[in-house]
């Protein structure tokens, strides 16, 4: 499928406001089932998540043979969620090695992440991801580097300011060991503007990827007993949220809602990202699903098995909330072990 920078430009705030809601109905749950604990939980969650970001892109970077400093990181950031900033950065951003200033409006969707957010009055624990999670994607990416936000949009200000900064005379960090089978230059060469596209999209999978998988890993830590049932919940509230967002985009646009269509609009880019063999049926679509950017992720970090709730409700919850007719159920699943995953999407009998 051709896709454009253009097109990044249109996905990726989606994509962005699909990780805001995971970590609005996420960080709701553990506070609101755990008081105390579920606070430090979802602090953890947010520290090991951004500090795993900060490491995969020194080791993109350093595959690149690029120099490990804030200016790299800025101009190199994992996902493409800077896409539709770029512009404005040229007049209204700052670059330098050591010191990088970039502005993020809010009446100018500078951060789509937050959109959930100001809608549900999310302010407090959305503020507490802007902070914890940035700091530690400086940290991972370079253990002298941090992030100072003075201006904030979850402090309920017109815009965010980053101001990304680390000494002249810091020493190169180590290199990190890449996964197994995981071919880091080629995840992050770009060889031309449709190429940095796709492969900008795929980094952005897999960080959502990571994304819930620290929450299952802090979970199954700090309450282990209840960990299946409260991640399955979770699973759950936000495949629904999801499509309820999707179902009024769907609407307001005129897109179809057979399955087809669903697949076609989806909120993640499966027709892009995805490798996939769709089969159109009278009642339905079959899809079989050979590589799949959540399913390497979460086996590069151990977790593969442990993923299933995001399998088994996503597809389903996506489904009927998207559309009350759709039925949607995962025969094959590689978290399940499984080669390939294979989902059915029908008209309900």
């Amino acid at each position: 499928m051709d896709i454009s920078v253009e097109q990044v430009s249109f996905l990726m705030p989606r994509i962005l406001r699909i990780c805001g809601r995971l970590h609005m109905v996420g960080a709701s749950t553990l506070v609101n089932n755990f008081g105390p604990d579920g606070e430090l939980m979802v602090r953890q969650w947010l520290r090991r998540f951004g500090f795993w970001r900060g490491k995969e892109m020194r080791k993109g970077h350093m595959s690149l043979g690029l120099p490990i400093n804030v200016e790299t990181l800025m101009k190199n950031w994992d996902s493409a969620a800077s896409f539709h900033l770029e512009e404005k950065w040229k007049t209204e951003a700052y670059f330098s090695p050591y010191n990088v200033k970039t502005p993020s409006k809010r009446d100018e969707g500078g951060c789509p992440m937050s959109d959930p957010w100001i809608e549900n009055d999310f302010w407090q624990w959305g503020h507490v991801l802007c902070d914890e999670l940035h700091i530690q994607i400086a940290r991972g990416y370079h253990p002298d580097a941090v992030v100072v936000i003075p201006v904030c949009i979850m402090k309920r200000e017109d815009r965010c300011e980053f101001n990304w900064v680390m000494p002249p005379d810091a020493r190169k960090p180590e290199p990190i060991d890449p996964y197994p089978g995981q071919d880091v230059l080629n995840d992050w060469k770009i060889n031309n503007e449709k190429d940095k596209a796709v492969k900008c999209l795929r980094r952005s999978m897999r960080v959502a990827a990571a994304r819930s998988y620290f929450l299952w890993e802090v979970l199954s830590e700090y309450r282990p007993m209840e960990a299946v049932t409260v991640f399955n919940r979770i699973m759950k509230e936000w495949a629904a949220s999801r499509a309820t967002a999707l179902k009024k985009e769907i609407e307001s646009n005129g897109w179809g809602t057979d399955a087809n269509s669903l697949l076609s609009y989806y909120d993640y880019p499966y027709e892009i990202v995805w490798g996939i063999n769709k089969e159109v049926k009278p009642n339905g679509i079959e899809i079989e699903v050979s590589y799949c950017p959540f399913a390497e992720t979460w086996g590069w970090l151990g977790g593969l098995n442990s993923m299933q709730p995001y399998c088994e409700n996503c597809y389903s919850v996506m489904s009927s909330n998207g559309n009350p007719k759709l039925t949607a159920n995962v025969l094959k699943c590689k978290t399940r072990g499984d080669k390939n995953c294979l989902i059915h999407i029908k008209k309900a009998d």
